[in-house]
């Protein structure tokens, strides 16, 4: 609801009562109250509206819908620009030849009458109304009134917080005009009923110039604690700029070990423990026995040192890369006390097709464990779902403690594990018997 005045800008003339209803319609009433002037039908039900002119010349009537969008009317006639924000209005206000519209989204945005962003301002909480300080003379906008869900009242010239003032409820309404003899009065109305009058002094001023609004901090005045010089300081000072190269180098160093170390380890992690590709050190050979000058003179014959027995013993070697572009994640968990434990297994299919026919075979120092059953199918594992499986391992008589068991799923179509983990058991509970 809202008023258009009907001859003159002067505000102390007579207006016209406008208001929306529920069937999509805005009434134009005439100065009595008691007939319709003009009747404009909206896109949408109308929320909220601001008048501005007069309407026996030119008027704009700008309409927040429940739709979402904010509609202009230009002398009776729906305009074709259409203001679309980023969230639900929650109130407008008109600032000059700009609408700011206070969104659900903690928003305060500027448009033009064409529906072109100007700019945005972000508030810390929801915004509950807007208003527009004028001059009373000029007619022009001084100001922007934000009021916040949490009591804050701010005012904002331009882009730029100007003043704040922290309210003890929330605004329920707010207007700023004249109130009895004074033409700039700040009427608030909170949340529990009650009715707030503010004065605006005569010599306020209110400026868009930057050297107000981007003075510098007060926190620039208070000066830092600095630590007073020690002669501990000065000591590191001249070490470091003395020995900063040989500090750096031995921190590269060092850094270039735990690196090392950090391969070794995942290396023998993945392989069971076999030696690094390229760390065998090679026994020196033995050093032949003194020879008289005398024998070294006469001659001998070839003797041929028997070759050492070579083991024909299978040897299963698994590259660690392996684990990194597994297309199967095994996770496994032991359970029990001993000397039979209870290994749960958890597989899941990191690739984005489904896997078939899928084996997985359990590797194990058969003079440490026993298994019954060292080789589990799985028909079928679908991506991103885990699958269980479950396997029985028992501890041999006087084993305590064993390696750890390998758990490996081959494809009977690919000579490349999918996937591999290493799992480490833990040691046989020793159960007394009570007396």
């Amino acid at each position: 609801m809202g008023t258009l005045l009907r001859d003159s800008p002067d505000p102390a003339g007579k207006g016209l009562l406008c208001f929306c209803t529920e069937n999509r319609l805005l009434y134009v009433l005439r100065n009595t109250a008691t007939e319709v002037e003009r009747v404009v039908e909206l896109p949408s039900v109308g929320v909220e509206l601001i008048c501005a002119g007069f309407y026996r010349g030119e008027y704009r009537i700008i309409i927040s819908c429940r739709d979402g969008r904010i509609y202009s009317l230009k002398n009776g006639v729906l305009h074709s620009s259409v203001i679309q924000p980023d969230a639900q209005p929650s109130s407008i206000t008109r600032y000059d030849n700009f609408i700011v519209v206070a969104t659900t989204a903690n928003t305060v945005t500027s448009f033009n009458l064409k529906g072109k962003k100007q700019h945005t301002l972000y508030m810390p909480c929801p915004v509950t109304n807007l208003a527009t300080l004028t001059d009373a003379v000029a007619g022009t906008a001084k100001a922007l009134l934000v009021a916040l869900s949490n009591g804050e009242l701010r005012v904002y010239v331009g882009k730029h917080l100007q003043y704040t003032m922290q309210l003890h409820d929330t605004v329920s309404a707010l207007y700023f005009g004249r109130y009895g003899r004074e033409d700039s009065a700040l009427l608030i109305v909170l949340k529990t009923g009650a009715l707030l009058v503010y004065l605006l002094h005569r010599k306020a001023v209110f400026s868009q110039q930057k050297d107000l609004e981007t003075r510098p901090p007060p926190e620039q005045d208070i000066p830092i604690a600095v630590p007073k010089l020690s002669s501990v300081f000065s000591l590191q000072t001249e070490r470091e700029k003395k020995y900063g190269l040989d500090m750096y180098k031995t921190f590269q160093y060092d850094l270039c070990v735990l690196r090392l170390h950090v391969a070794k380890a995942y290396w023998k992690l993945v392989s069971g423990g076999a030696p690094l590709p390229g760390s065998e050190v090679e026994p020196p050979a033995a050093a032949a026995p003194p020879v008289s000058a005398a024998a070294a003179e006469a001659p001998t014959a070839a003797v041929v040192a028997p070759e050492p027995p070579v083991s024909t013993a299978p040897i299963t070697e698994i590259s660690p890369m392996a684990a990194l572009s597994a297309h199967l994640r095994i996770t496994a968990t032991v359970q029990g006390l001993g000397p039979v434990f209870k290994l749960k297994l958890t597989l899941q299919n990191t690739t984005k097709k489904p896997l078939r026919d899928i084996f997985i075979v359990l590797l194990f120092a058969q003079d440490v464990y026993e298994m019954p059953k060292n080789l589990l199918f799985v028909p079928y594992v679908v991506p991103a779902m885990a699958y269980p499986c479950d396997a029985l391992v028992q501890l041999r008589e006087g084993e305590v403690k064993g390696d750890g068991i390998l758990a490996i799923a081959v494809d009977k179509k690919n000579s490349r594990p999918l996937g591999l983990t290493l799992i480490d058991q833990p040691e046989a509970e020793l159960l007394e018997g009570l007396d």
